[in-house]
């Protein structure tokens, strides 16, 4: 199977910023297959900037939904937009980095089983300025990782909270089997459904980073991840999901329990 890529940007009063991120998908070598802009009930000049660069980049597909309704559920219409084998989801406020859909589609080829491709993040602090590397720690070179390999080398060598979400681009047909992103599971939603599809499919790592995103205290997954409360909640929904039927022969019970205990060791620690 031709192994095509749509980008999906789920946009909200982002009107200042979205420029940067269209900008950086159409300076790319290898340009998405698809563009799709979903705005998701602005009430800034969003729409007027977004119809205003589709004058420029008439690649891009602008949908407006009427109404707000959260980043989950915007996200979760990308899996009925995008017609391609993989889905690349970029947030209004990030910018994919250069070469990354060449990449991935190139390695993609070599390895169809994956089912996710995933690499770096090239993280900015919004309020300093300060850059850091979200990664790997130990995976130096481009590669397919064994579920095997997912689960011993990533998930137990890396904290329970460690996602490279921002950075990854799903396999259309792995993300809809495994139930896409779930609303219950908060910022915890795409982490959870690229390690159930990792450990079914294997993944496709970048040793390098593939998007730069910024990051505040008051973004979403920082907001969420800081409240205890809300993240126990998580947790336990969590494990109800990988001891489910579905999820059970994936994640071995040895591992939800460490997961779940240090996960709840970190939380207290906050």
């Amino acid at each position: 199977m031709k192994n095509t890529v749509g980008t999906f940007i789920p946009n909200y009063n982002h009107g200042h910023l979205i420029e940067r991120a269209l900008s950086g998908v159409f300076s790319q070598e290898r340009v998405p297959d698809r563009v799709i802009v979903y705005d998701d009930g602005s009430t800034d000049n969003s729409v007027d900037v977004i119809k205003r660069l589709q004058e420029k980049w008439p690649l891009i597909t602008l949908i407006e939904g009427k109404v707000n309704k959260g980043g989950i559920h915007a996200s979760r219409k990308g899996m009925d937009l995008i017609q391609e084998r993989w889905i690349n989801y970029l947030a209004a406020d990030d910018s994919p980095v250069s070469g990354v859909y060449a990449n991935a589609m190139e390695i993609a080829d070599k390895y169809p089983e994956a089912g996710i491709i995933f690499g770096q993040m090239r993280i900015v602090n919004e309020q300093t300025g300060a850059v850091s590397i979200a990664q790997v720690n130990g995976w130096n070179e481009p590669q397919y990782v064994s579920p095997e390999r997912f689960l011993n080398e990533y998930l137990l060598r890396h904290p329970p909270n460690h996602s490279l979400g921002g950075g990854t681009l799903w396999r259309k047909d792995a993300l809809i089997e495994c139930g896409g992103f779930r609303p219950d599971l908060l910022s915890w939603c795409d982490t959870f459904s690229a390690r159930a599809i990792a450990l079914k499919y294997g993944a496709i790592y970048l040793p390098y980073p593939v998007v730069e995103i910024g990051y505040s205290d008051t973004c979403y997954s920082s907001r969420m991840g800081t409240n205890t409360d809300v993240m126990l909640q998580v947790i336990d929904r969590g494990v109800q999901l990988m001891r489910s039927d579905q999820f059970r022969p994936l994640f071995p019970t040895s591992y939800v329990y460490h997961w779940r205990r240090e996960y709840i060791n970190m939380l207290n620690k906050q």
